[in-house]
């Protein structure tokens, strides 16, 4: 998993190529990201549909991926 991002997003590239543009706002010490922006995968995946169970599983696999780190990532 990599993640980067600006103050009002962050890009988060999986380890099988999916990625996914989550909205938010950076903060010290962390990222408050929207949940409800994740919506849609990047091109070449836009066709394939996050269902609630997919997102939050997306939402653990950053918050387990975050959990040691300085950046926290905490989902609204």
């Amino acid at each position: 998993m990599k993640i980067t991002g600006t103050n009002h997003y962050i890009r988060v590239l999986f380890d099988d190529n999916h990625e996914i543009v989550i909205t938010g706002e950076l903060v010290i010490g962390g990222f408050y990201a929207d949940k409800n922006s994740i919506k849609l995968w990047e091109q070449p995946y836009s066709n394939e549909i996050i269902n609630e169970d997919k997102k939050q599983q997306i939402i653990r696999n950053i918050e387990n991926y975050t959990k040691n780190t300085e950046m926290k990532i905490i989902f609204e």
